[in-house]
């Protein structure tokens, strides 16, 4: 099953979130795919990432599409 989220700042002085700050926000490991889908750990790119070390085979995948918003 796939679930698309949109992260969308609201108010008058909107600030835009990084990957940084997200991660911040849980309590989960990151880390990114090769081209062989093998996960290098502790690195983020333009998709990252997100998973719990007791479930490594579910997470989610954080990006940022054109208008710097985040989809997970």
């Amino acid at each position: 099953m796939s679930v698309i989220a949109r992260i969308k700042p609201k108010g008058l002085f909107k600030k835009k979130m990084s990957i940084q700050e997200i991660i911040g926000y849980t309590n989960l490991s990151y880390g990114v795919c090769d081209e062989n889908y093998r996960l290098i750990e502790n690195e983020i790119a333009k998709h990252t990432l997100l998973y719990d070390n007791a479930k490594p085979a579910r997470g989610i995948d954080i990006s940022m599409d054109e208008f710097d918003e985040f989809c997970s």
